[in-house]
């Protein structure tokens, strides 16, 4: 018998996506050398948030306890914890 499948599903909106490949654009003419391994971050911080969706701290600005972020320097990912519906909505990608 499997086990139910806990982790959240991870929802990137339209303007996070866009900043996220405007944040990999500066680095890829910035410093093209920590490309990939910034991507690997990321992947490895979703993965994580997927099944431990309030690892992030509560953004400061907000004071909810379901916008949070996580930092990957020096940018912060701020994304909204819908624990009902087991979703994480990447709302926006920023340094």
């Amino acid at each position: 018998m499997s086990k139910p499948d806990n982790r959240h599903h991870i929802v990137w909106t339209t303007q996070a996506r866009r900043e996220l490949w405007e944040v990999v654009d500066g680095l890829v003419l910035e410093r093209p050398s920590v490309v990939k391994s910034w991507l690997d971050e990321v992947t490895r911080a979703m993965d994580h948030l997927q099944v431990f969706p309030e690892i992030g701290r509560v953004v400061p600005e907000f004071h909810q306890a379901t916008i949070r972020e996580i930092i990957l320097s020096p940018y912060r990912i701020i994304y909204r914890v819908k624990s009902k519906e087991r979703i994480l909505q990447i709302l926006t990608v920023f340094s």
